[in-house]
């Protein structure tokens, strides 16, 4: 038997998304942050899609929720898309700028120095000198 699928385009709701991204170091965040691979079931877990069929139910139950959306107001529809997408843009782009700000500092730092020169001489970083000197009060703690 094949492993259960998310619904497609599930994951679309922006607010499923968002709350995501702000736990994103919770729950499964360190997955996706690892790379880990993850099924269905804990893709619903994750709150990234509204639930999970099996295959066989897949096409039957997207088209139901079709025919759900298709017989509700379609200006009530669409405004409810253009709230969830502005929010979720201004949170995204707020995101952004908070990434950037932090990979600024970041890319100067101390540990940055030690991954970049280990890198170029083929060695595993050693980064627990860098956190005496990048935060003196550590050392004196």
């Amino acid at each position: 038997m094949k492993p259960a699928r998310a619904e497609p385009g599930a994951a679309a709701d922006g607010r499923r998304k968002a709350r995501f991204y702000r736990s994103s170091l919770s729950s499964g965040g360190l997955s996706i942050l690892l790379g880990l691979r993850f099924d269905a079931k804990r893709a619903a877990e994750l709150g990234l899609v509204t639930r999970v069929v099996p295959d066989q139910e897949l096409l039957a139950s997207a088209t139901a929720t079709a025919r759900e959306l298709a017989a509700r107001t379609p200006a009530a529809l669409q405004a409810c898309k253009r709230l969830m997408r502005s929010s979720t843009r201004e949170q995204l782009e707020r995101a952004v700028k908070l990434e950037n700000e932090e990979f600024s500092v970041r890319v100067r730092s101390a540990e940055a120095k030690e991954a970049f020169t280990a890198f170029l001489e083929k060695h595993r970083p050693n980064f627990t000198k860098t956190n005496e000197t990048a935060n003196p009060k550590a050392r004196a703690a």
